[in-house]
């Protein structure tokens, strides 16, 4: 350990400190899990890669595969007597580690036993030996067993840790573990096997029972000496007195001196084990008697043959305990198992009941088959991540088919590379708004350099931040709507954007979640493709089809069933040759079809009727699984989970996929809810992925939905509902989940007054969606019609508030309708506050729809109000929103005159976002009248605040404004670096369109500039990425200016193509300005002169055109008609007057499309 935090840290989140052992895989160090705030053990292993050469980065790489699929492995085990590991994967440097609980007060095996019982010594040796048999039957060796890697915790558990860690078969003949517990065959460098982890039981039995080691351990060449031939004492096994204070403390007398470095012991171990000839004294004294035994057999080998002489259960403890320690491996037992039931035998003991989970090791852990194709594809996109070249991924496949499998075993390759892993969970429903991204961003919050402005942005949605990042951070300013939102995703995209280190990030279930959550993954997606970042989603095409479509942003991925190939592979790898049976295929094809969920479902039913799954077929197989198909396989599988368990897994399925173990702590009653966890995860129910339980497979979690009876199930919500209220009392980040549950639960109060919170909630952090349908029930819900003016004036506010959630969403129709609705109960009830609210929101949707006479009188009246009730903030909306209108209807004094009233009263409460929106908006009246250094001066000013704010958006549109008054003034150098700094702000937020529109701007500045070749690299550039968002204003505005720049190159052809392109386009969206500049540079290049003439004359006289707009045609109708007969001039430009706009655009685009026709048929 250093002195340097910073060093002692790994991966940014375990905090490591004091040591608390070394061994030979490795040291373990208390540490701090910063992400949950929770005290493990991590264990740094050292010794996997250093006695490994490796010949190439390919071996190195499948090296570090196999260690982390052992991990992954290792992180599946659920026993009551083994460690749980949580977390692993590789450090900074690619060394492996591992996470595990940290057991408080628990001491070593053997210094636990002493001064117990007989009784209780042989229940401790049970439980280590109902770990090991765990292990060993999930293919797992312990290889280092000792009294100090199995603990008794301060509530007589047995746990068994550091275990298993880079055993393969061909790599099982390495010399680990502590000397004093190696068997013989172990010592000489023969292979690990289950007898030589049995081989340590008997070193501890021994000195659990006797009081001391089999051995004298106080010299090491006479310890290894008696190890290889010596026969230990077995009479002290049945002394009627058992001395304390007699076992050594062997991890600390012998030390560090009794780990081997490398592959093979010292040489003057081996010298003096191996290479002389033992001389064995051939026999084992038993109390006064001497037995003789029979001669070595083979090498260095001892058969012990122990015939009880005093038939008492002391002796035959000796036996079993002779028996483990025997010098063959072929004499010991194979099976811990088999010693269980030997040691309750002799103490006449029922064997306990062994919490096995055999089958289930073969299942879960079966090879990934079926999927090569797709794996390959997202390996590819994973590798090009790590250079730099980003992509999203859109998984697609009904429920069951193998997604999460698959995005799996990409997340253990990711976890290999040093790939940092962000995964997010949607719900199916009470879920919190943007939930999918909530565990990614806590994440990065733990693992980012995050600024107090960007950590007080996120705080609405990580209530947790300042704990992450180890700092107070002051609240962010309020922003209301789009606003709100835009703030949020640029604070999202920014973080990513910084991310150096490789980013897998993995969203599952994206059929649940929100429209604002998936704006979040279309802005990612669209911004990574030059960013070290891979995004993964995930979702059911059977509950969203449409999905695709909706993430155009993202490359679809849909899997398909398993083929009959394979089929056959992952039926070859659950159930080996069985699994090659033509009647077992035919019967997997036939039930499953395909689907890998319901194949594993179907095997596991057969392996229970069999009894094990090397059994299955050799009786016959049933025509069909059973009556009612795979829903009864899985209602079976629930089954398995013992009766007194399935209540709490069925409030547990009541709360959710994911379980919050701090809600069902205060439902679980009298269980044990670690163990309750542990035998659920054995019956394959429950899974622990990131620290995180959730339900194994969400048609598991609809399983136990269903399996509660109609009549049961709102006491089932009541008690969560109940319970997220103790455990969360006034989190508002809760109310639509508790909503949800008093909604079942029938308490219409409870989930009225939580769906209003949930409202609320989700509009004050922009989750519109999810505002809108929790405002909506929560009007469904209230007494109509009411004399309750408690109640009326709730009502009210619901309308209002829904009308201003419908504004933000761009449905201003309905938003109208709701504010009206809203309005009308204010005016009956005289709540004064109400109207004047409902009143300036409606004057902002009718300024959203151009109505700007409506717009003005709603905003006035509700200024009335505002001043009669001295609503300060009332009074400052309402008067911006009147400047603005008077702006745009060119009373520029007026609009003046309203905004600066508007900054007093923002000011006065401190309202610096609505500061930031006036002044932007004074210094747009200042541009339109041409006083720019006034706009400069606003525009400036405007920026400091959204900069201080953390508004990125809106600071990118003030420094663009700041870019055209530059612009305007003939500051072209200042121009340039506001927009270039435009730019590098926008794809640091991952605004596409924002991007756009600065490359746009520095082509009109190098146009300005007459460095055309510039200005069309600029324009071209803008136009491939509107293209690519679907900005189609603009895509026609670059088209046009495109057309400007062919144009003053001379390239006539080239410049018409591209303003009819725009032409078209802003006939589409009815872009009227945008047509008139298409029809003005048409103008300039068609050879006919007098249409030319009489399109000048329509733009100039329709009554739409610009003062701008006019100024762009003076030069090309003054060049057309110099060269035009000025009565014929006059006589076209008069006709263009009386012409309709949209029957000259619809005739000139079909005379381009027939003259295309034409040339393409000439051709």
């Amino acid at each position: 350990m250093t002195g340097n935090p910073a060093a002692n840290l790994i991966g940014k989140r375990y905090q490591l400190h004091e040591p608390l052992g070394r061994g030979a895989m490795g040291a373990v160090y208390r540490a701090t899990d910063r992400l949950t705030a929770q005290t493990v053990a991590v264990k740094r292993v050292t010794v996997m890669l250093e006695n490994r050469p490796l010949d190439s980065s390919t071996e190195k790489f499948d090296t570090r595969l196999a260690l982390a699929r052992e991990f992954k492995v290792l992180a599946s085990l659920r026993h009551p007597h083994i460690i749980s590991v949580l977390d692993y994967g590789f450090d900074e440097a690619g060394q492996p580690f591992v996470t595990m609980e940290l057991l408080q007060e628990a001491r070593p095996f053997v210094l636990a036993g002493q001064g117990e019982t007989l009784e209780r010594k042989i229940e401790l040796l049970v439980e280590l030996l109902q770990a090991l048999a765990y292990l060993h039957r999930r293919g797992i060796l312990h290889r280092d067993l000792k009294p100090g890697n199995v603990l008794v915790t301060a509530d007589g558990k047995v746990k068994v840790l550091d275990f298993g860690l880079a055993v393969e078969s061909d790599q099982a003949k390495e010399i680990a573990g502590t000397i004093a517990y190696m068997a013989p065959e172990v010592l000489q460098g023969k292979q690990v096997t289950v007898a030589s982890d049995l081989y340590a039981v008997g070193v501890m039995a021994y000195e659990l029972i006797a009081g001391r080691h089999p051995f004298d351990v106080r010299d090491t060449n006479h310890l290894v000496h008696a190890i290889l031939g010596n026969n230990p004492d077995l009479s002290l096994l049945y002394a009627q007195t058992f001395h304390a204070g007699m076992v050594p403390d062997l991890d600390g007398e012998l030390g560090d001196t009794l780990h081997f470095e490398g592959n093979q012991p010292p040489t003057e171990f081996l010298d003096s084990a191996l290479d002389r000839t033992v001389t064995y004294e051939n026999r084992v004294v038993l109390d006064d008697t001497e037995h003789l035994v029979s001669p070595p057999v083979g090498e260095g080998d001892i058969e012990v043959d122990l015939q009880p002489a005093i038939p008492n259960e002391r002796y035959i403890l000796a036996s079993i305990v002779g028996r483990l320690l025997a010098k063959s491996p072929a004499d010991r037992y194979h099976d811990a198992y088999d010693v269980i039931q030997e040691l309750c035998a002799a103490m006449g003991q029922e064997v306990p009941a062994e919490s096995a989970a055999i089958r289930e090791s073969f299942l879960q852990a079966a090879a990934f088959v079926g999927r090569n194709a797709e794996l390959d594809q997202l390996t590819k996109a994973l590798t090009e991540a790590m250079v730099g070249q980003g992509s999203a991924w859109l998984v697609g496949g009904e429920s069951g088919v193998g997604k999460s499998r698959l995005l799996d075993e990409l997340r253990t390759r990711a976890l290999v590379e040093g790939v940092m892993l962000l995964r997010g969970q949607a719900v199916a429903e009470g879920g919190l708004p943007y939930d999918v991204w909530h565990d990614p961003l806590r994440r990065l919050a733990l693992t980012s350099d995050v600024t107090d402005v960007e950590a007080g942005i996120l705080q609405d949605l990580i209530t947790d931040v300042e704990d992450l990042i180890g700092r107070k951070v002051a609240d962010a300013v309020q922003l209301e709507g789009t606003a709100y939102q835009q703030r949020l995703l640029g604070t999202i995209a920014s973080i990513f954007q910084r991310q150096h280190q490789p980013v897998l990030l993995l969203l599952e279930d994206l059929q649940w979640v929100s429209n604002e959550s998936l704006e979040i993954v279309k802005r990612l997606s669209g911004m990574i493709g030059e960013l070290p970042i891979l995004i993964i989603g995930s979702y059911r095409i059977e509950d969203r089809p449409q999905l695709a479509n909706e993430l155009a942003e993202m490359k679809p991925l849909k899997l398909e069933r398993l083929s009959a190939e394979g089929i056959a592979e992952l039926s070859v790898s659950m159930l080996g040759e069985t699994g090659r049976q033509p009647q077992v295929l035919e019967l997997l094809q036939r039930e499953t079809e395909g689907n890998v969920f319901f194949m594993v479902e179907v095997v596991r039913a057969l392996a229970e009727e069999a009894g094990r799954l090397d059994q299955i077929g050799r009786s016959g197989l049933p025509d069909y699984i059973f009556a009612g198909g795979i829903q009864t396989v899985i209602k079976r599988r629930l089954e398995r989970v013992p009766a007194e368990g399935q209540f709490l897994l069925q409030l547990a399925a009541v709360s959710g996929r994911e379980l919050d173990l701090a809600v069902l702590e205060q439902v679980k009653g009298s269980l044990n809810l670690e163990d309750w966890l542990i035998v659920c995860a054995n019956r394959a129910v429950l899974e622990v992925q990131d620290g995180i339980w959730r339900f194994a497979h969400d048609k598991l979690r609809e399983a136990a939905l269903n399996a509660i009876p109609a009549e049961q199930q709102p006491k089932f919500h009541r008690q969560i509902g109940e319970a997220i209220e103790k455990v969360y009392p006034d989190a508002l980040d809760q109310a639509a989940t508790i909503a949800q549950h008093w909604r079942v639960a029938g308490d219409v109060d409870k989930e009225r007054f939580y769906s209003q919170r949930a409202g609320e909630h989700a509009l004050s952090i922009s989750a519109f969606s999810d505002a809108i349908a929790s405002f909506e029930r929560a009007l469904e819900l209230l007494p109509s019609p009411s004399s309750d003016l408690k109640i009326q004036q709730i009502e009210s506010e619901l309308h209002t508030k829904l009308g201003e959630t419908l504004q933000y969403t761009g449905d201003y129709v309905n938003a109208i309708r709701r504010l009206e609705k809203g309005l009308q109960i204010a005016r009956t009830i005289n709540y004064q506050k109400g109207s004047a609210r409902a009143l300036n929101l409606m004057g902002d949707a009718y300024w959203g729809q151009g109505d700007y006479p409506k717009a003005a009188s709603n905003c006035e009246e509700g200024l009335t109000i505002s001043r009669a009730i001295n609503d300060q903030r009332g009074i400052a909306r309402a008067l911006n929103r009147l400047g603005m209108v008077s702006a745009e209807t060119g009373d520029y004094a007026t609009a003046v005159k309203r905004l600066e009233e508007s900054l007093q009263f923002v000011g006065v409460v401190d309202d610096l976002e609505g500061c930031a929106m006036v002044i932007n908006n004074l210094g747009t009246v200042a541009y339109a009248q041409g006083d720019y250094p006034g706009a400069r001066r606003y525009f400036a000013e405007s920026l400091t605040i959204w900069q201080t704010v953390g508004d990125r958006r809106q600071a990118a549109i003030s420094l663009m404004n700041l870019g055209s008054v530059a612009g305007e003034q003939g500051d072209f150098e200042s121009a340039t670096r506001y927009f270039q700094e435009t730019l590098e702000t926008c794809r640091a937020i991952g605004n596409r369109r924002g991007v756009a529109m600065a490359l746009d701007n520095l082509g009109f500045v190098a146009e300005l500039k007459g460095d055309y070749a510039s200005a069309t690299r600029y324009f071209e550039a803008s136009l491939a990425l509107a293209r690519a968002i679907g900005n189609r204003r603009g895509m026609a505005t670059t088209l046009v200016n495109l057309g400007h720049m062919a144009r003053a190159e001379k390239g006539l052809e080239r410049a018409a193509d591209y303003y009819y392109q725009a032409l078209s386009l802003a006939r589409e969206i009815q872009a009227i300005p945008t047509l008139m500049e298409a029809l003005i540079g048409l103008a300039d290049v068609i050879p006919d002169h007098n249409r030319a003439l009489t399109w000048l004359g329509l733009v100039m006289n329709h009554s739409a055109t610009s003062e701008g707009t006019k100024k762009l045609a003076a030069p090309v109708l003054d060049k057309l008609k110099s060269t035009t007969v000025a009565q014929k001039a006059d006589a076209a430009i008069t006709k263009g007057a009386s012409l309709d706009l949209e029957t000259v655009v619809a005739e000139a685009l079909q005379e381009r499309a027939n003259m295309l026709l034409q040339m393409m048929g000439r051709v």
